[in-house]
C-alpha cells in the first residue's frame, strides 16, 4: 500500500518517474491492490489523478533533472511544488476534468470481470461482457468532454495562482474519442486549444496533457 510519507517525498523528475513505475508494478502484481487502485481508494486517487501527471509534467519541463518535485496532499490551493536550482519554488496546480461517477462504474465492472477471470465468480453466464463502441462521425461524446474542460478552466481562471517563483496550471484532457487521422477530429483538438487560450488566467503558465498519450501542449507560458 502507498505510504503518505513516501508519496510526498521530494524527488528529481527522474526519481519521481521511477517511483511511479514502481508503484504501477506493485499494483499489477497484486489483484487485490488492482481492485483498490481502480476504485481510487486510499491514496490511489491522488496517485492516478495528481502524482502520475505531475511526474509526466516534471520530466517534460525539466529534462535536465536539476529540480526537486514534491506533491502536497491537502487543501493548500496547489498540488505540487517544484524547487528550482536557485531555491525558488514553482507552484503547480493539476486538474483532470472527468466524469467521476462513470469512472467508478467502469472500475466496478472491471473488478467484477477480474474476479471472473481468476475464478472467484460461480456463475460466469450471469455476467454480461459489455463494451462501449464509438461512431467516428459522432463527436457528441467528445464535445461533452470539451465543454466540461472549458467550464472547469473558466472556474480555475477565477483564482490567482501567481507566485514569485512561477506557477503553472496543468489540465489533463481525455482525447479517447478523437482519431487524429481525421481532419474533423484534428479541428476539434485545435478548437479546444483556442478556447483555452482565450481564457484570462491568473497564473504564469498553462499546459494541457493529452491523455492517454501524455503529449503536452502549451496554452500560455511566461
Amino acid at each position: 500500500m502507498l505510504s503518505k510519507e513516501e508519496f510526498q517525498r521530494p524527488r528529481t523528475p527522474y526519481e519521481l518517474s521511477q517511483y511511479v513505475k514502481k508503484v504501477y508494478a506493485d499494483v499489477k502484481g497484486d489483484k487485490n491492490i488492482v481492485k483498490i487502485a481502480r476504485l481510487k481508494k486510499n491514496l490511489y486517487k491522488q496517485f492516478i489523478e495528481e502524482l502520475y501527471p505531475f511526474s509526466v509534467f516534471c520530466n517534460w519541463k525539466y529534462p535536465e533533472n536539476n529540480v526537486l518535485c514534491e506533491l502536497i496532499i491537502g487543501n493548500q490551493g496547489y498540488d505540487g511544488i517544484i524547487t528550482l536550482s536557485t531555491g525558488e519554488k514553482e507552484f503547480i496546480e493539476i486538474t483532470w476534468p472527468i466524469d467521476g461517477q462513470k469512472k467508478i462504474q467502469l472500475a466496478r465492472y472491471m473488478n467484477k470481470l477480474l474476479d471472473i477471470r481468476t475464478g472467484n465468480q460461480n456463475d460466469i453466464k450471469e455476467f454480461e461482457i459489455r463494451c462501449e463502441t464509438y461512431d467516428y462521425n459522432d463527436l457528441s461524446k467528445w464535445k461533452a468532454v470539451k465543454d466540461h474542460v472549458i467550464e472547469v478552466a473558466k472556474n480555475k481562471a477565477l483564482k490567482d495562482y501567481t507566485s514569485t517563483g512561477g506557477s503553472s496550471l496543468v489540465f489533463l484532457v481525455d482525447v479517447e474519442y478523437l482519431y487524429f487521422n481525421r481532419d474533423d477530429h484534428n479541428k476539434e483538438l485545435l478548437d479546444i486549444v483556442e478556447q483555452l487560450k482565450k481564457i484570462d488566467y491568473k497564473v504564469d503558465s498553462v499546459y494541457v496533457i493529452l491523455m492517454p498519450y501524455e503529449e503536452i501542449l502549451i496554452i500560455k507560458e511566461n
